[in-house]
């Protein structure tokens, strides 16, 4: 497992290691930015985002991945 995969995968205590998807609140607190960065990020398609009925949601796959790849551009 690569390291920012362990990064998103060690949440709060409160919060369920398998839960697959993440409303935009939620993922902004795992990733340490603010809700309103994570939605500029996922309306630009730099975070793949999926709706579940009228509410909007982020794959723990899709925050790993954005990870990799600001990994791999430092």
């Amino acid at each position: 497992m690569h390291e920012s995969a362990t990064v998103i995968t060690r949440m709060d205590a409160s919060d369920d290691p398998g839960q697959l998807a993440y409303t935009i609140p939620h993922a902004a607190h795992l990733l340490d930015m603010s809700p309103r960065k994570v939605w500029a990020l996922v309306h630009s398609g730099e975070i793949p985002s999926f709706k579940i009925g009228k509410a909007r949601r982020v794959s723990r796959r899709a925050l790993v991945e954005y990870i990799e790849r600001l990994e791999q551009a430092a």
